[in-house]
């Protein structure tokens, strides 16, 4: 019973709540009231002035509404010390003076003919002189006002609960989420640290407001972690010898695989290629999740990293051993689009197969299409290939080597389409501003005779003419 109570709520100093402490200090007052009584003028509990009436009032405002009062301290007495507010006598028990659960004499007697801040403790109203105040607030909120985020502490484990560990900071309170106990996470923060250790810690948050404190001890966990493993490792090696087959827990699931515990404390690694024969899965959440139960084989020793390697795949039954039986070339199928590819695409066929379709091998119209298929939509395929050395299963889609049926532009029936003729522009030439005769003088032409055919402006001067034009056709040269 005691061990559920304190895995339920931190536990205080030395493992004990701030309740039982609150208990021992209400017998403690006792003895306190004994002692201010002794050396105090003798008055009836019952009997009070209207000015003690007062400070009474305002000692139970500040305990309903949290305010602290101050005090002046006044001897020290057993278990505690005697402070005074106003005329009123209250007692501050060594537990609740400072953040150590056993503070040493030199710090208590500190306190005496000082003022300082306390909280109202507990007010027992059957007898309004046994009043008990306490630091433990005032020392929170200052040790609060001290820490960063970021900063690396020293604490003292005070407690545990199923998701993490409870650890003191010097008067102020942080949680470790067993997320961040370790690089491995134990499956029981007990498994790691004991009560009262002494443990380092880095501060991840810090809530002002409601003193919330999340803490991680992740980065010094791993040097014990592996004291530990080192410790064990023989006799999982024992345990655990290849071709041992265990139904284990998935306790974390990573891009290239999946951590397995195959007992308390003994975790081995399942790559995600040993997850299935024939499924082209890319990342392990597609078939397992945190805290799934799943039967593993183990494969291997990795005694330099001292890791256990772990296979499913292999405790279950080969497709490929058999594919080419269940799927024929030619075989017309029904599948389930999983994964678009740069290359292609995944398409599952039954639970335990996936084959692959090349954008070659689609129809024509989705080939260079980005997103050929929406992944889950149903598609219909032949088997191409198989090939179950390499493990190897190709579709296609019925079609996929026929032409585009609709024309590129510019084209007709397959056909380049005849150029459209350009217009044509005026060009003014320097032999066109000539007249006839300035043109003899200049290169020397002849009259021209109704026979010979008028130069067009398109025909180049003598000598420069096209070589494609016969004898017949181009004019005498002058020396002619």
């Amino acid at each position: 019973m005691a061990e559920e109570e304190s895995e339920a709520t931190p536990a205080a100093s030395e493992g004990e709540s701030e309740a039982a402490q609150a208990a021992d200090a209400g017998e403690q007052v006792q003895e306190a009231t004994a002692s201010a009584e002794s050396a105090a003028p003798e008055q009836d509990a019952e009997s009070t002035t209207p000015e003690q009436d007062e400070v009474f009032a305002e000692l139970l405002q500040a305990k309903a509404q949290g305010t602290p009062i101050e005090v002046v301290g006044l001897r020290r007495i057993r278990n505690g010390i005697l402070v005074q507010y106003k005329d009123k006598q209250l007692f501050l028990p060594v537990q609740f003076i400072s953040e150590k659960p056993n503070p040493p004499e030199n710090e208590i007697l500190s306190f005496i003919k000082k003022k300082f801040l306390v909280h109202v403790h507990r007010i027992f109203p059957d007898d309004r002189r046994r009043i008990v105040v306490t630091r433990k607030e005032i020392i929170r909120q200052e040790r609060l006002a001290q820490l960063q985020e970021g900063e690396i502490v020293e604490g003292r484990v005070t407690g545990f609960t199923a998701y993490g560990v409870f650890v003191d900071l010097g008067g102020v309170e942080g949680m470790v989420h067993i997320s961040n106990l370790a690089p491995r996470p134990p499956r029981r923060p007990q498994d790691l640290v004991t009560l009262n250790e002494k443990v380092k810690v880095r501060i991840l948050s810090i809530d002002r407001e409601t003193g919330r404190i999340a803490l991680s001890m992740k980065e010094f966990m791993r040097q014990k972690e592996r004291e530990l493993l080192e410790k064990r490792w023989p006799q999982i090696v024992e345990e655990f010898q290849p071709g041992t087959r265990v139904m284990g827990t998935v306790r974390r699931v990573r891009e290239m695989g999946v951590w397995v515990e195959l007992k308390p404390g003994v975790e081995g690694w399942l790559r995600v290629g040993e997850l299935s024969w024939a499924r082209r899965i890319q990342h392990p959440s597609e078939m397992v999740k945190p805290g799934d139960q799943l039967e593993v084989e183990v494969i291997g020793i990795d005694e330099e990293r001292k890791r256990i390697l772990l296979s499913h795949r292999r405790t279950q039954p080969n497709p490929w051993e058999t594919i080419e039986e269940r799927f024929p070339i030619g075989t017309r199928l029904e599948g389930t689009v999983t994964h678009i590819l740069e290359k292609g695409a995944v398409v599952n066929l039954t639970e335990d197969v996936d084959a692959f379709l090349p954008r070659s091998k689609m129809l024509p119209e989705l080939q260079r299409k980005q997103q050929p298929f929406e992944v889950g939509e149903q598609v219909e395929v032949l088997v191409m290939d198989v090939e179950p050395d390499k493990h190897s299963l190709i579709v296609g889609m019925e079609g996929f080597d026929r032409p585009l049926r609709s024309p590129r532009p510019g084209r007709r029936g397959g056909r380049r389409r005849p150029a459209e003729p350009k217009e044509k522009t005026g060009r003014v030439r320097l032999m066109d501003l000539l007249s006839e005769e300035e043109r003899r003088k200049l290169f020397g032409e002849p009259e021209q005779s109704e026979e010979t055919p008028e130069t067009s402006q398109d025909t180049p001067p003598s000598g420069e003419q096209s070589s494609t034009a016969s004898e017949e056709d181009q004019p005498a040269s002058p020396s002619e």
